[in-house]
């Protein structure tokens, strides 16, 4: 069994979580709820839940002045918001659950069923001390992504390449070091800014500052600060040689 705790200031949202997890998770039991951060701060104390569900708006703050106050949590978190971009976003970047209002079932479950996969205690404090400078902050700067050895936290400027292999994504930092990484190439793609990366192949994206020389022979092929080669399709040439302020006639095309 797992306790819970629900934070949200609509009454409402929190009688239909408590419906949705009677039914989709009966094994989370809800031992407390409160509608603002001060009473959520309270209950949490007093519960010592395993999980929090925690609404980001709430009418004496945000969720995230609540756990100003756990710094170091002994619980799980799974955020719950209404379509604020910028906050999911910000769960993406920092791989934190979260929930959109109105809740799917579907959803519900399937973060619930994560909760077992937990990862270290220190690094998920990192991630939500992460998520809580975003959000302050409102820039988004460093990615966190899960990999065999536990989470890397990456500032984007420090990845050069990302390249996929069958299922597998790795990731090249300006250090040299590569690291596997849980998330797909299509995700990187659709988190990473497309005026500072660009995908060149269904493989390959590249930091569009880490480009070196751009080389064209049979096909425009990109070469690295690190070395590394990555080729441009033939769909994405004409994209690429616009971004980059190419000459597609040029054989071999320096970059600044």
């Amino acid at each position: 069994m797992m306790k819970a705790v629900i934070i949200d200031d609509e009454p409402g949202a929190r009688s239909v979580l408590q419906l949705l997890l009677r039914t989709c998770a009966p094994d989370v039991i809800i031992c407390g709820e409160a509608n603002n951060a001060l009473q959520g701060a309270a209950v949490i104390a007093q519960c010592c839940p395993d999980v929090v569900f925690l609404d980001i708006d709430l009418g004496d703050g945000s969720g995230f002045d609540l756990l100003e106050i756990f710094p170091s949590p002994h619980f799980a978190v799974i955020f719950i918001t209404a379509h604020d971009e910028f906050a999911i976003t910000a769960f993406r970047y920092n791989a934190l659950d979260y929930l959109l209002k109105p809740i799917n079932s579907d959803d519900l479950a399937a973060a619930v069923a994560r909760l077992s996969r937990q990862t270290h205690p220190d690094a998920y404090s990192g991630q939500l001390h992460n998520l809580r400078e975003n959000y302050r902050d409102r820039r988004l700067e460093r990615i966190v992504f899960p990999g065999t050895e536990g989470h890397f936290f990456v500032q984007l400027e420090e990845i050069v390449h990302i390249r996929s292999e069958g299922n597998y994504t790795y990731v090249t930092l300006t250090n040299g070091t590569t690291h596997f990484a849980a998330r797909s190439i299509k995700e990187f793609e659709e988190l990473l800014p497309s005026d500072h990366f660009i995908r060149t192949h269904q493989s390959h994206i590249v930091n569009i500052n880490s480009i070196r020389l751009a080389a064209k022979t049979d096909g425009l092929v990109l070469h690295l600060n690190n070395g590394a080669v990555a080729p441009v399709s033939r769909r994405k040439q004409d994209e690429v040689v616009e971004i980059l302020g190419l000459n597609n006639r040029s054989k071999m095309l320096r970059i600044a």
